[in-house]
């Protein structure tokens, strides 16, 4: 048995929908085929539980650190996501 974790692919569901306010993250992400490619090794390996992939581009780290911090503190990740959406909107013209 295993326990995969992704983290954000890219994929449609990111793409905001009309009349939908704009997501909070807006990367970096994880190709689906990268991502497919991960889980068959996670699952040729010995272990229980995988991130994947292990650490996010851009350096926000490992994606175990940032799946098990959102779950210990919400409102902490939630203020982050918050800093980084406002950040983002700053940045663009």
């Amino acid at each position: 048995m295993k326990l995969v974790l992704p983290g954000p692919i890219d994929t449609e569901i990111w793409e905001p929908q009309p009349g939908e306010l704009p997501g909070l993250y807006e990367g970096p992400f994880v190709s689906a085929v990268d991502c497919a490619a991960d889980i068959v090794t996670a699952i040729e390996r010995d272990g229980f539980e995988f991130y994947v992939p292990e650490a996010v581009e851009g350096g926000f780290g490992a994606q175990k650190d940032l799946v098990v911090g959102k779950t210990q503190d919400v409102d902490a990740f939630m203020d982050l996501m918050t800093a980084m959406k406002d950040a983002s909107a700053v940045r663009r013209p």
